[in-house]
């Protein structure tokens, strides 16, 4: 169908195209699959310097090593599965329906096999082919053997890289208390549009390895070590790294020592030191058990958060703010960054009433809204 011809086409037309070209596809993919399967019994790969067949498909037809994996196991598998083998070079199965079909069909069963297979979905299929082959216990251990995670600064920006697998049950572990903190996540107070799923994960990430994992979570962080210009944990613009990590942002650096384990290193523009700060924790444990119970969870507006709180200095210890009950708010972790890096400012008094004010002027309060005058006066006349 040319353009001129798609462009006049109707919608019928066009779904009926989109089916027999995809039929085509299928048919020319099962003649692909039978010169695999023949290239592979006969090793043609070796002439080239390659390992496997699989390898060699990478290597000629830049696909990803793991659809020439499944490719090769697939072909192999057709060579005893002649009547799955008809269905798909007919159009009648999708790869994605043959694919975990050839998992669970065996020579006596594949007759039923493929007249089944067209009517069941893809996720119906890779079901029972995940349910027909039990895991063995040796099986398990070795998957468990290959865990790992890896993590390392970038060179050229400021962002921890993190790769790595769990095996089964651990992944499930993982992932379900990500994606339950991540579904937790308030959107923005102003927009009320929510962070992209994937961006909730990582602040999910860092606030599991921020507090333990407890029935009373505690800010039990790891120490931080900030080199910086004194002046910046005052109040001013300037330069702040973490130890064997990037480049901070000033604001980041003043965060970081409301309510953390730090170590400031005061240096000079040579990276001599010129003093060593002490190592301390803002907020003694006892005194932020206190706070939490005293304001029941995050003191932002609408926030229904009560763990994964840090104490917020509302001012700033560095300045002489004390780390007392009267300047000390419970804040979660999205809403502390919201306080810092995005500009917004608390006043107030946390024993009472706290305004949270948005950097273009907006103010949320903890207190309800009070009824204006104007509207009793019409209420009572």
């Amino acid at each position: 169908m040319d353009a001129g011809a798609l462009e006049a086409s109707t919608l019928a037309e066009r779904a009926d195209a989109i089916d027999q070209l995809h039929a085509l596809v299928t048919v020319a993919h099962s003649q692909l699959l039978q010169v695999v399967a023949e290239c592979d019994r006969r090793e043609d790969w070796r002439e080239d310097g390659a390992t496997s067949m699989a390898d060699w498909l990478v290597a000629r037809l830049g696909i990803a090593h793991r659809t020439a994996r499944e490719w090769v196991r697939v072909a192999r598998s057709l060579e005893t599965l002649p009547r799955l083998a008809a269905t798909f070079a007919e159009g009648g199965l999708s790869f994605d329906q043959l694919a975990p079909a050839t998992r669970l069909a065996q020579p006596e069963t594949e007759a039923a096999m493929a007249a089944d297979a067209p009517g069941l979905s893809v996720a119906q299929l890779e079901t029972a082919a995940r349910r027909a082959r039990p895991v063995p216990v040796a099986e398990a251990n070795e998957d468990h053997r290959r865990r790992y995670l890896r993590f390392r600064w970038d060179d050229d920006d400021r962002f921890l890289r993190i790769s790595g697998r769990l095996a089964d049950a651990e992944g499930a572990v993982v992932a379900a208390a990500l994606g339950q903190l991540a579904a937790d996540a308030p959107p923005h107070p102003v927009t009320k549009v929510y962070e992209p799923f994937e961006s909730r994960c990582a602040d999910a990430l860092v606030e599991l390895a921020s507090t333990r994992l407890a029935t009373e979570a505690e800010a039990d962080r790891a120490m931080v070590v900030i080199h910086t210009d004194p002046a910046v944990l005052g109040g001013a613009e300037g330069w702040a790294e973490i130890e064997g990590g990037p480049s901070i942002a000033a604001e980041t650096a003043r965060r970081l020592a409301c309510d953390c384990r730090w170590q400031l290193v005061a240096e000079d523009d040579k990276g001599r030191a010129l003093g060593l700060g002490r190592t301390t924790r803002q907020t003694p444990r006892w005194l932020a058990r206190q706070v939490r119970r005293r304001d029941g969870g995050c003191r932002f507006p609408g926030c229904a958060r009560k763990r994964w709180l840090h104490s917020h200095h509302l001012r700033w210890w560095i300045k002489g703010g004390p780390t007392d009950p009267d300047n000390l708010a419970a804040i979660c972790g999205y809403h502390h960054r919201l306080v810092h890096e995005g500009g917004w400012r608390v006043e107030g008094d946390p024993e009472e009433e706290l305004r949270f004010v948005h950097p273009l002027g907006k103010v949320l309060s903890t207190r309800p809204v009070p009824l204006r005058s104007e509207v009793r006066e019409r209420l009572l006349a």
